[in-house]
């Protein structure tokens, strides 16, 4: 069982993992303190509910839908965190720089399988 952190905007789910939480805790000090520019932490998978999944519009950008998330979580411990959520603002459908870097934080269904442990590395087909 491992833990992870879930934070929500606008009915999108973001989850990362205890080492990626970490790495934003990090990365948010240091901007705060040093004014310094890095990447944000990454992978952040996301979750739209299942209507909003259903439709193409969204479908080629986030992780899965609410019940793809439930399957990744099962036996895992899941706390409330306050981080990113990409693809909650839309600015994947607006084009330009700002779709440019939302879109920097797509993950795969395949990435996910990986991160919650629900199949060896070596099980995964692309």
């Amino acid at each position: 069982m491992a833990t992870f952190y879930k934070c929500i905007n606008n009915g999108t789910i973001a989850i990362v993992s205890e080492e990626t939480y970490e790495k934003i805790r990090v990365w948010a000090d240091l901007v705060e303190g040093a004014r310094a520019i890095q990447p944000y932490p990454t992978p952040i998978f996301t979750f739209k509910g299942e209507e909003s999944y259903a439709t193409d519009r969204y479908r080629r950008f986030v992780t899965g839908d609410y019940g793809t998330m439930d399957i990744l979580l099962s036996g895992h411990w899941v706390a409330d965190g306050t981080f990113y959520v990409p693809f909650s603002n839309h600015f994947e459908l607006q084009g330009g720089e700002m779709a440019e870097q939302e879109l920097r934080f797509r993950t795969t269904l395949g990435e996910a399988i990986e991160t919650f442990s629900l199949m060896p590395v070596s099980s995964i087909r692309s």
